[in-house]
């Protein structure tokens, strides 16, 4: 989808982004995760303003990365967990938990389980 040249929503290939960053944390491919939320947040500022999701997504996953620790880690999806309790009763922020269920990934990194795993 990110490579496309072929006419695709502009809101798919957004959530596109947002789905790359966080394949490649399923795939610890860590050293990478940085540079992409940069980029990806600096090109979806470009395009629109972020959902309160994403920025809170974008947020924790560097806090993730600076952990040194895993009390440290368990605290920030605990954190996140807690944001996104507030924001999804956001209406305007639906859009983002159309395309991805965020609450389910983010309870299964809290629960330390498989996205499978989790039922809400």
């Amino acid at each position: 989808i990110l490579d496309t040249k072929e006419q695709v929503v502009s809101e798919i290939i957004e959530f596109a982004r947002l789905l790359n960053i966080l394949t490649h944390f399923e795939l610890e491919n860590i050293e990478l995760l940085d540079s992409l939320i940069s980029n990806t947040r600096r090109w979806l500022r470009n395009k629109r303003n972020l959902y309160q999701t994403e920025i809170a997504i974008f947020s924790h996953l560097r806090k993730w990365i600076n952990a040194v620790n895993k009390k440290e880690e368990q605290q920030i999806w605990e954190s996140l967990w807690n944001e996104m309790q507030d924001i999804k009763t956001n209406p305007k922020e639906q859009r983002v938990f159309n395309y991805f269920n965020v609450l389910v990934w983010v309870a299964a990194k809290k629960n330390g389980v498989g996205f499978m795993e989790i039922s809400l």
